[in-house]
């Protein structure tokens, strides 16, 4: 819905989510009238989460993010960051256990941490609004959903490397029986924390000069 950027990330993220909407929201303002850059091919990156669903437990889960970023990007035009998903794979234990609570289907929404490096300026960001329809609980096998949401722009103002890594996400799920009614789980946070010696980086972007 972990090396040392994913530790640092669990310390500072609830004191600069924040102060982090602002810095973007200023800097899409200053870049806004630029040419986006031109996208390269999808990036994949799959890394491993462990998860506490309550009356149920901690589960490992599996989350495989696909998305689009730009090869290069010059100073002044706005880095897009698009087709943006994440594929969350719940093991067959824990989907077992969903249908003990006769779920029929899950749905709700998620929120994902990401981490912006701007040549040495760390900047926490949250990507709210990523939408998970409902999905079949398997009887048998992984239960696997897919949350897909927009990735604000970045506004770049200096030549170097902008850097995007992968951190925690919470997903808010409401899993449902048969006639659509909640169960006895009813709708809940699930948090997800990066498990520990994975490499979250995404990219590393080379920002050259405005000509």
């Amino acid at each position: 819905m972990r090396a040392a950027f994913s530790a640092r990330l669990s310390r500072r993220a609830a004191a600069v989510l924040g102060a982090a909407a602002l810095v973007l929201t200023g800097a899409v303002a200053d870049a806004g009238a630029s040419a986006p850059a031109t996208a390269s091919g999808p990036i994949t990156k799959t890394l491993t989460y462990t998860c506490e669903f309550p009356l149920i437990g901690p589960s490992q889960l599996s989350t495989r993010i696909d998305v689009t970023m730009p090869e290069t990007v010059k100073v002044g035009e706005l880095m897009r960051t698009t087709n943006f998903s994440a594929t969350i794979t719940v093991p067959e234990a824990t989907a077992q256990a969903l249908l003990l609570f006769e779920a029929e289907t899950i749905e709700g929404d998620a929120e994902a941490l990401l981490a912006v490096d701007a040549n040495g300026a760390l900047i926490d960001v949250t990507l709210p609004g990523l939408r998970i329809p409902s999905t079949p609980v398997p009887k048998t096998g992984d239960l696997v959903t897919v949350a897909r949401g927009p990735v604000p722009g970045i506004g770049v103002r200096a030549p170097g490397h902008i850097g995007v890594s992968v951190g925690d996400h919470v997903s808010k799920l409401t899993p449902r029986k048969a006639d659509g009614s909640p169960t006895e789980l009813g709708t809940f946070d699930l948090v997800c924390k990066q498990d520990a010696g994975q490499d979250p980086l995404l990219a590393k972007i080379p920002v050259t000069a405005a000509r």
